[in-house]
């Protein structure tokens, strides 16, 4: 995940909320306070744990904790390290490491296959974890990882095509047409009363659209389950309104209630 600017896996609801100011600030803060020669080198699960520290700090003098803790991290980095540790806490590594050359990476350390390492990825959402269970475990644990509730599974996005004709001919048992919805694809999973609604990047948005929590509620007949679709957001005469008004449903998170009443959303359930 470091390699790839990510501090916590996509699923992870947690932020670090680190900007460059603040990072500039901490490391005003380090170069003040040197080395000793008795220092302690990092290693990845002390970078991860502190990382969870800062996600976690809240409230009054939450900028000031922050900072510290930050500052504090930096000063055990090697220069080079530095660097690249302000990178990844900005999501901005330019190494040209993508999700797709990590999972080829895992492929091929561990011996597993790129299709099932890619599958076990997109059941399980945590691409860390997908590199421990193939290393660790192998090809067979690999096979066994599957749907689980309340934990995203990552889209199957829809490919580009130049014309009709070009989808016809890569498709030689027939292909079937749709309308594209201009909305937002939501996944929901209940389990009993407990319902999580995550976006398309695998971000739980539940309190932001609470009408699709009730709709898992009331309107599906089953405790259990994981369903996906498309969310539209409607206006007047029950039409729907541009993309950018939707995400304002999503981006949300004062005066919930007030947008519910101004653009109301409809479901459209995939099969």
């Amino acid at each position: 995940m470091f390699l790839a600017g990510k501090p916590f896996p996509e699923a992870d609801p947690r932020v670090l909320e680190i900007s460059y100011a603040t990072l500039s600030t901490a490391g005003k803060t380090m170069s003040q306070t040197l080395l000793t020669e008795n220092a302690n080198p990092l290693t990845i699960t002390e970078v991860f744990s502190t990382l969870g520290k800062l996600a976690e700090i809240r409230g009054v003098g939450s900028k000031e904790k922050r900072l510290a803790l930050l500052s504090s991290l930096l000063s055990r980095t090697a220069p080079l390290e530095t660097e690249y540790l302000s990178r990844m806490l900005l999501g901005e590594m330019r190494i040209g490491v993508v999700e797709g050359v990590l999972l080829d990476a895992i492929a091929e350390a561990s011996g597993a296959s790129r299709q099932l390492v890619r599958r076990a990825h997109m059941l399980h959402g945590d691409i860390g974890d997908v590199a421990r269970i193939a290393m660790t475990e192998g090809s067979a644990a690999l096979e066994k990882v599957g749907l689980r509730l309340f934990v995203p599974v990552k889209p199957m996005l829809a490919e580009m095509a130049d014309s009709i004709p070009q989808v016809l001919a890569e498709h030689n048992e027939g292909s079937a047409f749709e309308y594209k919805l201009d909305g937002a694809r939501i996944q929901i999973h209940r389990r009993q009363g407990r319902v999580r609604i995550f976006s398309r990047r695998l971000t739980d948005v539940a309190d932001s659209i609470p009408e699709m929590v009730d709709y898992a509620k009331t309107r599906v007949r089953a405790s259990e389950f994981l369903i996906e679709g498309e969310v539209v957001a409607l206006g007047e005469g029950g039409k729907p309104v541009p993309f950018q008004d939707l995400m304002r449903r999503f981006r949300r998170v004062h005066e919930i209630e007030d947008m519910v009443e101004k653009i109301p959303l409809r479901l459209y359930l995939f099969d």
